[in-house]
């Protein structure tokens, strides 16, 4: 959807779709996984079901470069949120080489967020570095590795790198690692890929991940089952809808990606209170059915919001959450609310993201920024949904 951490930093608004295929079966001793009602008070979970709230924070972004880090994870902390999802692109650690690694930015980045007392969901593996492109990239850092594309390949790059950044950052604090953001965004995130190849990558960094440090856990890039009534409305909007749905549907029928995840990772984006939960269940039975069975946890690492009138106005909302939401600020807030409850239900979600934290400045319409996204605009200045969100967590740990 939005995040990206390169030099290609502020990915367009791209709503991962899917075959909707309604799945059954739950892991002996686990919690259900109908979908949650959304009325009534919300359930108290246990120590252990504590959710995680964590928001997304863009080094790309010209008012959250390295100057305005701790201003921006200060306004987090504050709020209550405790786990910050960010990255420093694969291209920029190891641009020298293979045998080269700069730390200078991770370390910058791992030490400040926990010096803010949160923790980080690590990104890595977005933007390839030059030296492991392909020849038919030309230079484009979207594009695998090249040592995952075509035959057997076994992306041992990118496993190396990964077991170095593991081995590197979790004496640091690190649990969390999420791998390359939304490859079935093939035109920006995964050119030319195909699934297996990104289900090699996957299972590349999993392995050398936990050979570096076995307390690691790793999420995919965000990949997520639809629900059929809103593959229906967006089948107006998305003219690459096909080959999402063939993309992902690939990924969750090949157990090399199934079997390389410790938490699911998925994507709300707006679709609101009634399509979340309901694109969590599709997701994670998927997985368990492609899996073996195995329980596995699911953080929602992307969901938001405009905050702008015109922006909740606009079609494709209209028909996915009709006019509850198109009051402005109030409604973001109110928004934010609505959804978080609804995934608060589910005992299977772990953790939910909100993105942005603030607004990029100078959000070009049509961009993935466009609209006010964040919980505070560009200046930091705090807005409704900040409060909701901060209300939010400190009612439900």
């Amino acid at each position: 959807m939005f995040v990206r951490y390169g030099r290609n930093a502020g990915k367009a608004l791209a709503w991962i779709a899917l075959m909707a295929v309604v799945l059954t079966g739950c892991a002996q001793g686990q919690p259900p996984t109908s979908t949650p009602t959304l009325s009534g008070p919300l359930p108290t979970r246990t120590a252990s079901q504590a959710m995680k709230y964590g928001v997304d924070l863009n080094l790309g972004q010209h008012n959250i470069g390295a100057g305005q880090l701790a201003q921006a994870l200060r306004l987090a902390t504050q709020a209550g949120i405790t786990y910050v999802r960010s990255g420093i692109a694969w291209a920029t650690i190891q641009a020298a080489g293979p045998d080269t690694y700069n730390w200078t930015a991770l370390d910058q980045l791992a030490q400040m967020a926990r010096s803010n007392h949160t923790q980080l969901l690590l990104s890595v593996g977005d933007d390839t570095p030059a030296w492991d492109l392909p020849p038919e990239a030309n230079g484009n850092s979207a594009y695998p590795p090249a040592d995952c594309t075509g035959g057997a390949q076994d992306c041992a790059s990118f496993g190396t790198f990964v077991g170095q950044v593991v081995a590197h950052v979790a004496p640091l604090g690190v649990r969390y690692i999420v791998l390359r953001n939304e490859p079935q965004n093939r035109a920006k995130n995964w050119v030319n890929g195909t699934p297996d190849e990104y289900a090699r990558f996957v299972h590349a960094a999993y392995v050398a991940a936990h050979q570096a440090d076995s307390a690691i856990l790793v999420l995919n890039g965000g990949e997520e089952l639809w629900p059929g009534t809103l593959q229906t409305i967006m089948n107006k909007y998305r003219a690459n809808l096909p080959g999402t749905l063939q993309f992902v549907t690939s990924l969750y029928a090949n157990p090399l990606f199934c079997k390389s995840i410790d938490v699911l990772d998925v994507h709300a984006g707006f679709h609101g209170p009634a399509f979340a939960p309901q694109i969590v269940d599709l997701s994670e039975q998927a997985l368990r059915r492609c899996n073996g069975g195995v329980f596995v946890p699911v953080w929602v690492t992307e969901t938001a919001y405009p905050a702008d009138q015109g922006a909740q106005t606009q079609p494709q909302i209209n028909d996915e959450l009709g006019s509850a939401y198109a009051h402005g600020t109030a409604s973001q807030a109110d928004f934010l609310t609505a959804t978080y409850s609804a995934l608060y239900r589910d005992a299977n979600v772990t953790g939910v993201n909100w993105t942005f934290l603030v607004d990029p400045p100078n959000a070009a319409p049509g961009s993935d920024a466009a609209g006010g996204l964040g919980l505070a605009d560009a200046s930091f200045k705090p807005r409704p949904a900040y409060a909701a969100l901060q209300h939010f967590i400190a009612a439900y740990p």
